[in-house]
């Protein structure tokens, strides 16, 4: 059981970084800093690339926590499973197939990631509370 316990913690943390660079090009964004930072096809790819492994990460660490059983508290799970679908989701809004109306795409984009942000608050808070 103790590799499975790794593999949760380094998912955990490998998820947590990709969320908090995540998080700063939101802020970034909305405060109109972005100027000079690369140009934009780089910039949505290095943003496609901090989804994909955050989505990944989150994968697998609800995969070795299920597995591990750690006896964390449901609400914990549920709002982990919940702040995955949120990401997935989120990707999905802004994959070529589903662009049908591109501010649309990008406001649920912004809708699902603020969403899993705050799943992901209850997921921590649930898990330490009980």
């Amino acid at each position: 059981m103790i590799p499975i316990l790794l593999i949760e913690i380094i998912s955990a943390l490998v998820g947590l970084v990709c969320l908090g660079a995540l998080t700063v090009r939101f802020i970034c964004v909305r405060l109109n800093r972005t100027q000079g930072s690369g140009a934009g096809r780089e910039r949505a790819r290095r943003h496609a690339a901090w989804g994909v492994g955050l989505v990944a990460a989150a994968a697998v660490h609800g995969a070795s926590a299920t597995l591990y059983a750690s006896g964390a508290h449901a609400g914990a799970y549920a709002c982990g499973w919940a702040a995955l679908a949120c990401f997935v989701l989120c990707a999905v809004s802004m994959a070529r197939f589903a662009h049908l109306n591109a501010s649309e795409s990008r406001r649920s984009h912004l809708g699902l990631f603020i969403t899993g942000v705050i799943f992901f608050a209850g997921h921590v808070v649930a898990a330490r509370l009980w």
